[in-house]
């Protein structure tokens, strides 16, 4: 089942044409190396995206469940958006990025981090309601592997415009401008 082919012909991943495994290039369309190397059948079957949305949900679901777990003291039932809230330490401590984590505290990692945190129920919900939306269309687009470095890119430039921005902005007036001192989420991605 998840064995590679040596032999015969595999669908083009970008035009969709037969063509053959070990063929440099796709008579139709161009792409180099269609049959990769004979995995491609194996990737096919993970879907357009290369099973990226699953993992995206699964992993952001059970980081919430981790943030939830690490302070359950500190576990906001506030309002609607901040029903099921992590505290604000467990999310630090789990790699919440902005301002003062990536500034402050010299953590750049956490712009990797941050994307898959989020801040509460209805923030994860959403959040993963518009990954499972947006990242199939965006593979259908430019393909498996470019749309996990377009989310990926996406993501990093995102919390540091942010982080950056509070910086910078932190103490004007105008909301939208100032940027976050401390974020999460998927949002940044999209």
């Amino acid at each position: 089942m998840f064995q590679r082919r040596k032999t015969g012909s595999v669908i083009c991943p970008s035009c969709g044409k037969l063509v053959g495994v070990r063929d440099p290039a796709c008579w139709n369309c161009g792409r180099r190396n269609p049959g990769m190397w004979g995995f491609a059948p194996v990737l096919q079957r993970l879907g357009n995206d290369f099973g990226f949305v699953p993992l995206v949900i699964a992993g952001c679901s059970v980081l919430y469940a981790a943030t939830l777990l690490a302070d359950p003291r500190g576990v906001r039932a506030g309002g609607a958006l901040t029903f099921m809230a992590p505290s604000l330490r467990s999310l630090l401590h789990f790699g919440a990025s902005g301002a003062l984590p990536v500034f402050g505290l010299g953590r750049w990692w956490t712009v990797l981090s941050a994307g898959w945190l989020h801040g509460g129920i209805l923030h994860l919900m959403f959040n993963m309601l518009w990954v499972r939306q947006l990242a199939p269309a965006t593979a259908e687009l430019y393909g498996g592997a470019r749309m996990i470095i377009i989310y990926t890119i996406s993501s990093v430039c995102g919390f540091l415009l942010s982080s950056t921005a509070y910086l910078l902005f932190g103490r004007l007036p105008l909301p939208m401008l100032r940027g976050a001192g401390f974020t999460v989420g998927a949002s940044a991605a999209m």
